[in-house]
């Protein structure tokens, strides 16, 4: 009898903490940040699409964004997650910022302010939750941009422990 042995690396995460396919526009009325809403704010559903493995939200459709993903497990505050979010090259017609940031039931988990013009930027971050949080309370990503550009939300995954 001949026995196999696989071995295999495995990443220090567990399954992801959000499908990126499964978001939905976040109610403006609620809004966390509800003090960076511009006046008007426009925003097609078509300013948001599954883009090589990634949500991607056009600035151009889209000046102003906030978007919910369920969360797919409970997480205890402290535990340790990670995420990927890029911008490609900023642009406007006048120099401007953008403000882009992920929250957990309306508590900040990370953001960044960028100044317009800007080069494209990855961030990848890892950090504790801020918040005890359970299966289905909301992930949010705000985008509040000017111009033309594009933002991608990569993954949001937690870390297992070591």
């Amino acid at each position: 009898m001949i026995f196999t042995i696989i071995l295999s690396c495995t990443p220090p995460f567990s399954p992801v903490l959000i499908d990126l396919e499964d978001w939905r526009f976040g109610d403006l009325n609620s809004d966390p940040l509800i003090d960076h809403q511009p006046e008007l704010i426009e925003c097609a559903p078509n300013s948001l699409q599954i883009e090589s493995a990634q949500l991607e939200v056009e600035t151009d459709l889209c000046n102003y964004a906030l978007i919910d993903f369920p969360l797919l497990q409970d997480v205890p505050k402290g535990a340790m997650a990670d995420f990927l979010l890029l911008h490609t090259g900023l642009w406007a017609e006048e120099p401007a910022t953008a403000h882009a940031a992920l929250l957990i039931n309306g508590v900040t988990f990370w953001e960044t302010e960028e100044s317009i013009p800007a080069s494209a930027e990855f961030f990848f971050y890892e950090g504790p939750f801020p918040v005890d949080a359970k299966e289905g309370d909301m992930i949010q990503l705000h985008i509040h941009n000017h111009g033309a550009n594009d933002w991608r939300l990569g993954y949001f995954r937690r870390m297992e422990e070591e």
